[in-house]
């Protein structure tokens, strides 16, 4: 069978496995910038998350249900209303850079884009708001779930100059000005526990009006004219743009206070049986990558932070399938988003594995006779401690601060320092990626090849431009320098870094891996390999037969498939244990 042959073999055994976590929706941070106004309840649910007009599992569908002035004012019952800022300035002051945004009374708050599905702001006093950005159906079409940006015919409130534009085959209207209806918590205070409720909101300047009230033609609709390129292999393509205007480097590390080879399962403390970092390994067929990235990663750290406070490996496993099937804000085996699991962590809660438990579960999110394609059981909407064990993550964030903050230097520090964390990238750009090329390094990736995006910077400055003069005075006294967007590339795959190390080139190339190209694409390959070939040790969901029992390497430093552009670290919340926590010792490995 020739190499082509064995790609489009592993195509087909893979295709249903992997997840394009998407909804017909494309913004970009630029697009969003600017004087939003907020319009909430008082968050009136004590406890437990409210499903704000969506389905548990979130779909397109429940999102299209809740189009127009009637499902806002049936799920948001207004009692406040106020404006937020939403600014392209960075703070790097604090522990961990974040993106301001200026409050309704003037005060610092932070935010980022959740991919370029929708944003998640934090006011002062701890509140914090998540919505996805509106989309609605066009004269005479009907929506579906699974539908994709490629669906979108028609974009409104964007700035001038997007690379991706609207697509040939138009179902979607999708909305950069407003948000459908989302959620917001507020802490727990003075003898009451962590409240939620539901909220949206709409930029400044911009009608709340829908689509189909408009009877027009939205100038921005063009067919799509951008080719995907040919078929070539890119190696070690340059880097995005990103930096902080000003600044060497948003994070201020330096490459030399970290080991030249780290790889958490060589660490004292996590020996036993098997897999040292968590058991589970296969996704089987559900989109539900981002669920299990996440959900493993916070695991393995709590695995970390446990034997550190026990002084004894653990054999904690977290349930994925229960995080797939209960998120009010990812879409199931349909796809969704890491960042998302964590904000799912940290609100509900996760559940242990049921199939560790000693006794009979309050929730059997685990049983197989349970399609992960079926709604949300009642009795794991809300978990309850008392009944079962859940852990929570304490915080949660992307790696730089923000979606498309990230950096190989500071993926690497958090990495070090905290434990295992998921990272996204593009399977398309990397086809070798499906069979993991035996454990050995990937260092073959095309970053055309995926769906890209960026705009001009007058954009930015253009949108900046509106705001009043005191936000503008406000913003000129907050900490900080303006962040230049990296451009955006369509990730479809979320997995999970355990590490990074070096692999002499002429090695590699010694290996009997199947490459796609011609002779003369791969003697260039050969040509622009240095003798030294940094990579990154990935953990896939794909079952432990892919790459090396689960784990592959994957080059490092030069953004492969978007491996670079984001990752997600949570935080293991180690005061709200289980009560009566008690977890097995691990066994020790023979």
């Amino acid at each position: 069978m020739t190499p082509i042959g064995l790609l489009h073999l592993s195509l087909v055994l893979f295709a249903i496995r992997y997840c394009s976590a998407d909804l017909p929706v494309h913004c970009l941070p630029e697009d969003v910038l600017g004087d939003w106004t907020f319009v909430a309840d008082d968050a009136p649910v004590e406890g437990s998350v409210p499903r704000c007009g969506h389905s548990t599992p979130n779909s397109a569908l429940s999102a299209l249900s809740l189009v127009g002035e009637a499902p806002r004012k049936q799920y948001v019952v207004e009692k406040e209303r106020f404006n937020v800022t939403l600014t392209n300035q960075v703070d790097d002051s604090g522990e961990r850079p974040a993106l301001l945004a200026i409050g309704p009374d003037g005060e610092k708050g932070t935010w980022t884009m959740v991919f370029d599905e929708g944003f998640e702001v934090r006011l002062a006093g701890g509140k914090s708001y998540f919505a996805h950005f509106e989309f609605e159906t066009m004269p005479g079409q009907q929506g579906h779930n699974g539908d994709m940006l490629d669906k979108i015919g028609a974009f409104y409130g964007r700035v001038d100059g997007h690379v991706l534009r609207a697509f040939p085959e138009p179902v979607y209207a999708c909305h950069c000005e407003r948000t459908t209806i989302g959620w917001h918590s507020h802490p727990a205070s003075s003898g009451v526990g962590e409240r939620h409720g539901c909220f949206h909101a709409h930029r400044e300047g911009t009608p709340t009006i829908g689509f189909i009230q408009r009877h027009q033609v939205p100038t921005s609709v063009v067919s799509m004219g951008e080719a995907n390129g040919k078929k070539t292999i890119l190696v070690h393509m340059p880097r995005s743009k990103g930096a902080l205007r000003g600044a060497a480097n948003a994070t201020g590390l330096k490459m030399e206070t970290l080991p030249l080879n780290w790889d958490w399962r060589d660490q004292p403390g996590l020996e036993q049986e098997g897999d040292d970092l968590a058991s589970e390994f296969d996704q089987g067929a559900c989109g539900s990558c981002y669920a299990f990235s996440g959900t493993v990663a916070l695991g393995m750290r709590f695995r970390i932070a446990l034997a550190k406070k026990l002084g004894r490996p653990t054999s904690l496993d977290l349930s994925w399938r229960a995080t797939a099937r209960c998120a009010p804000w990812n879409e199931g085996c349909g796809g969704g988003f890491p960042f998302l699991v964590g904000r799912q962590a940290k609100e509900m809660g996760l559940f242990q594995l049921t199939t560790s438990l000693a006794t009979e579960p309050k929730c059997n999110a685990d049983l197989a006779s349970l399609s992960l394609e079926a709604e949300c059981p009642l009795s794991c909407q809300n978990p309850d401690s008392s009944a079962q064990p859940v852990y929570y993550a304490a915080d949660y964030g992307y790696i730089g601060g923000f979606a498309q903050g990230a950096t190989e230097q500071a993926i690497m520090r958090d990495l070090y320092e905290h434990g295992p964390l998921s990272i996204e990238l593009s399977v398309k750009a990397i086809p070798m990626l499906f069979s993991g090329n035996d454990g050995e390094v990937i260092t073959t990736y095309n970053n055309r090849a995926p769906h890209r995006d960026d705009v001009p910077q007058h954009a930015v400055d253009e949108r900046l431009a509106h705001l009043s003069p005191e936000r503008n005075q406000t913003l000129a006294s907050l900490p900080g320098k303006p962040f230049d967007f990296k451009d955006w590339l369509w990730v479809d795959h979320a997995l999970l870094s355990v590490g990074w190390g070096e692999d002499q080139s002429k090695d590699l190339h010694q290996k009997k891996a199947t490459i796609v190209g011609t002779p003369v694409s791969l003697g260039l390959l050969q040509q622009r390999l240095p003798d030294m070939i940094h990579h990154w040790i990935i953990r896939n969901s794909w079952g432990p037969d892919w790459a090396k029992n689960g784990y592959g390497k994957l080059i490092r430093g030069v953004n492969a498939g978007g491996i670079e552009i984001s990752a997600v670290w949570m935080t293991p919340d180690m005061q709200r244990l289980p009560k009566d926590f008690d977890i097995p010792a691990a066994k020790p490995e023979h």
